[in-house]
């Protein structure tokens, strides 16, 4: 019988962390080759590493775009609570969609919106993709565990914990998406990474790419005025 494996640190918590292998560029090493001046000592592993190669995407090698990965972790941090969302609905015998909680979320993500000056509608297009997303997910499971005579795993948190977490990160994807548009960030050019982030399972091609082409189409409000990136209240 499986369990619910505790959760991995998040896509925020491992950006902000201080990367060992952030190193200086090669210029620094031709720099006392020139001089014939004695380069200080460092550790061999750092000498090795090499400068982050020119042929990467720019959002991968920009650090202002380091916020888009953080969205796209976010979306991920999200979708992997389904799966212990799916377990208890299996055990309770609840079906999966529950349209009334779809109603509720999607009130409150609109006046949200609203709060952080995007586009209500779509924003409302976003959150319904992941709310389908997250539906996907969860009869992909309970399907498997049906067809293989399988126990959904034990040591779930109840409904209200798992919603109370899954709220919890949708503010930090609304918050992180509205400083990527008011920071004129380019997020429909970031398809490729976006794709890679989303590494929780049993989440077809298809709704991958229908939840980021939703994302892409996020806007601010259509009343919003802006100084450089500074929003006007």
């Amino acid at each position: 019988m499986d369990s619910i494996s505790p959760p991995l640190r998040s896509s925020t918590e491992m950006l902000s962390s201080p990367d060992p292998l952030d190193l200086s560029s090669s210029t620094e090493v031709s720099q006392y080759q020139n001089t014939g001046t004695r380069r200080p000592e460092k550790s061999l592993l750092q000498w090795e590493v090499a400068a982050p190669s020119t042929n990467m995407p720019a959002y991968l090698t920009n650090p202002e775009n380091c916020q888009i990965k953080a969205l796209f972790g976010k979306i991920n941090d999200r979708l992997g609570v389904m799966k212990e969302v799916a377990a208890w609905k299996s055990i309770n015998n609840k079906p999966t969609e529950d349209l009334e909680q779809e109603k509720r979320v999607l009130a409150a993500a609109q006046q949200m919106a609203i709060e952080h000056k995007i586009d209500p509608k779509t924003w409302e297009v976003f959150i319904q993709a992941q709310m389908d997303a997250a539906k996907e997910i969860q009869d992909n499971y309970r399907s498997q565990w049906q067809e293989n005579n399988e126990k959904p795993p034990t040591g779930c948190r109840s409904i209200e914990q798992s919603r109370k977490d899954i709220a919890d990160i949708g503010k930090e994807i609304l918050s992180l998406m509205a400083n990527s548009l008011t920071s004129q960030l380019k997020v429909e050019e970031a398809r490729d990474l976006f794709i890679d982030s989303l590494t929780t399972e049993k989440l077809s091609d298809t709704t991958k790419e229908n939840l980021f082409k939703a994302l892409a189409d996020v806007r601010l409000a259509p009343d919003t005025v802006m100084v450089g990136h500074v929003v006007v209240p």
